[in-house]
């Protein structure tokens, strides 16, 4: 089992928030256009650390702060030469939702066919998460 984690940011809040902070290249594109924001921002940072694993670098080139805009435009496409299951793509492509009202929740990514989970979790472990 491979746990990552990163509380340098972290807080607690219940709701919408303004602030702008993070790693610009995981950056979910409600940020980028700072516009507010919640939870959802890091489902999309499990979805870009999903890819990367998978892929082997992250779905934007990123060079300079201008180019960040391209979170925002630019379709996530997985290239024809890495051979990628339909189920880890669809994991990856519900992180990375470009509108966080459609993207999925943390619970919905714990309870993904691609995490597989051991057999016998339920939705019940998982309670107090929003869906």
């Amino acid at each position: 089992m491979v746990k990552l984690s990163d509380f340098g940011w972290a807080i607690e809040s219940t709701s919408m928030r303004n602030s702008r902070c993070g790693t610009p290249l995981y950056q979910a594109p409600e940020l980028v256009k700072e516009e507010p924001h919640d939870e959802k921002v890091d489902v999309w940072a499990v979805g870009i650390l999903a890819y990367e694993l998978l892929i082997g670098f992250i779905p934007f080139w990123i060079y300079q702060e201008s180019d960040l805009q391209k979170i925002v435009t630019q379709e996530i496409k997985f290239p024809d030469y890495v051979d990628v299951t339909d189920t880890a793509k669809d994991f990856v492509l519900r992180a990375l939702d470009k509108d966080p009202t459609t993207r999925a929740t943390i619970l919905q990514l714990l309870l993904h066919p691609f995490i597989d989970l051991a057999q016998g979790v339920t939705e019940s472990d998982f309670e107090g998460l929003e869906r």
